[in-house]
């Protein structure tokens, strides 16, 4: 497997560095001898050389294990939970009209019913965020999982508002639940340089979860009658969770929770199975473990979190508020002629009833749209990790900004469909952004919770576009646009306050890696050049085992290898 370096604290000792098969020798000398160079009693001798072995923390057995096969099953996994979170989202926007229709909804119950699906997610994300930091990430995201699959069933039986309203709310909530902690999930399972890689590809898989809901909307939605199409259309969306229904029975548990609770046979088993799916042999040590007291609510904004805590929620609300109103505001701009692309969208499609519902060319219109987010996805993630995460993070807001200013400007215009799709890209850029980067800033003990509560703002932030756009814009769609450039406009100015670069760090577990000032602490300075020191070292020998071959085990035991 390699050679590990190590030193053992708190006494002299000479370090024997040996691969995985062969145990570390540590010969110890006895304090009450009269002097280092009198040669203990035979029958003493034998106790002075004890079996030991070396302490790892997390980040570096995750380093010894390297990125492999496991972690592209996790990538795979949190990316069916984000598949079925996105299509729950476009799902309410492409079957809001037949909803309308069915039961013959104003333009205020039906801005209540977009809203509050993103209200249960937001409750969703508060409470599971707590919850998962308690009893761990796999029992509570299991039980989401349950209760996605319940609640969606009674959501396709609905035979009145009411009750899918309460249906889809309970839906909202543990998909949100589920989303936060699989955002979290694939964090602790990567290494430090594959974070940014196996979030930004996990979300673009849950992003064709949006663009699956619009194929099937583009047949379902059109060529079924109007009482069967909605219902079709949700079976259709359910089958995903179905699928997430059977794969969370083979998930395990975050080894960096099980660390922090000192369960770390349970750590040390999750990393044997990453190891050996990865084909690694991991090298003969024990998981550092530590008690820490689960994260609470107040902790979220208190120093040293207060600023990034703060900025998190400004940019999550905003970002939402946007993206999750532009997919309810572009079509009626389409619709009702105000860019001269528009006659595509004006032949509407008028139901039995008298119902205006979208049409087959407005679903395609959707399609393309979701479709166009898989580039600004993938950009998100690359530019996260070459200018950054702060610059992302500022960068992104203030062109967002900007194009949203000149699609005031130029409403009327050609340009306003450009302009429309650019903010959209622009949206997701900028949540793939806050998604590789918050998780990043907090420790393990409150990562969750943390998260939790910062989606809770992105789904507020959802839940009010969804509802201002389709309540509002029925009246004067100027009031739309303005309040898109004003979160937008205060959102850019707070990224502006933004410090704490995570970018080429290792995830901090514990409290003592902070420091009071937001930054990495000493503790997590010295972890951070160990770990650096093991796969530097690691690396160089193993390259002289390929080339000269194993070494002699006389040569190998020689040596004091410091890592620290």
């Amino acid at each position: 497997m390699g050679w590990w370096p190590f030193r053992k604290k708190g006494r002299e000792n000479s370090v024997l560095v040996r691969s995985p098969e062969i145990r570390e020798e540590v010969v110890v000398e006895d304090a009450a001898a009269p002097s280092s160079n009198t040669p203990p009693p035979p029958d003493e001798q034998k106790d002075n050389t004890i079996t030991s072995f070396p302490e790892y923390e997390i980040s570096e057995w995750l380093e010894i294990i390297g990125y492999g096969r496991y972690q592209k099953y996790v990538t795979v996994f949190v990316g069916i939970v984000s598949f079925a979170d996105i299509a729950e989202l476009a799902v309410t926007a492409v079957i809001i009209k037949a909803l309308g229709c069915e039961w013959g909804l104003s333009s205020l119950e039906k801005g209540i019913l977009a809203g509050m699906i993103m209200l249960g997610e937001a409750a969703g994300s508060l409470v599971c965020g707590k919850l998962s930091d308690m009893y761990g990430r796999w029992k509570i995201m299991i039980i989401m999982v349950y209760v996605i699959v319940v609640s969606s069933i009674i959501a396709i039986c609905s035979v009145s508002f009411y009750m899918y309203l309460v249906s889809r709310t309970i839906t909202g909530f543990a998909i949100g639940g589920a989303y936060i902690i699989a955002t979290c999930y694939i964090h602790e399972f990567s290494q430090m340089d594959k974070r940014a890689l196996g979030l930004t590809t996990s979300y673009c898989i849950g992003e064709t979860g949006a663009i699956y809901t619009c194929v099937c909307a583009v047949f379902i939605m059109v060529y079924l009658p109007n009482q069967i199409a909605w219902r079709v259309e949700l079976v259709a969306v359910l089958l995903p969770a179905l699928l997430l229904f059977v794969l969370v029975h083979f998930a395990d548990e975050s080894p960096r929770y099980l660390a922090i609770t000192s369960q770390g046979q349970a750590a040390r088993r999750v990393l044997e199975r990453m190891a050996r799916i990865n084909g690694v042999e991991l090298p003969e040590g024990v998981v550092k473990m530590s008690v820490e007291k689960r994260g609470e609510y107040v902790d979220v904004f208190k120093a040293p979190y207060t600023r990034m805590s703060i900025i998190f929620s400004i940019v999550n609300f905003a970002v939402m508020y946007v993206l999750n109103g532009l997919f309810y505001f572009i079509p009626d701009v389409m619709t009702y002629g105000y860019c001269s692309l528009s006659t595509l969208f004006q032949a509407t499609y008028t139901s039995p009833t008298g119902c205006v519902l979208y049409t087959q060319a407005q679903y395609i219109f959707f399609l393309v749209l979701h479709t166009l987010s898989i580039p600004a996805i993938i950009l998100g993630g690359v530019s996260t990790e070459t200018i950054g995460r702060v610059w992302s993070l500022i960068s992104s807001n203030w062109v967002s900004f900007f194009i949203t200013l000149s699609l005031i400007l130029c409403l009327y215009s050609v340009v306003t469909l450009i302009d429309l799709v650019m903010v959209l890209m622009m949206m997701y850029l900028d949540v793939t952004v806050i998604w590789v980067f918050a998780p990043e800033v907090y420790p393990t003990y409150m990562r969750t919770t943390t998260t939790g509560v910062l989606n809770a703002f992105n789904r507020l932030g959802a839940a009010w576009g969804c509802f201002i756009t389709e309540y509002v814009d029925d009246y004067d769609y100027m009031i739309t646009l303005y309040s898109y450039m004003g979160v937008l406009a205060v959102s850019a100015l707070s990224t502006l306050f933004t410090r704490h670069e995570t970018r080429g760090e290792y995830l901090i577990d514990l409290r003592d890696d902070v420091t009071i000032a937001g930054s990495r602490g000493p503790a997590a300075r010295t972890r951070n050049e160990r770990i650096r020191s093991i796969i530097s070292l690691a690396s160089i020998r193993s390259r002289s085992r390929s080339q000269y071959g194993a070494l002699d085990r006389n040569e190998a035991t020689t040596g004091d290898y410091d890592a620290a």
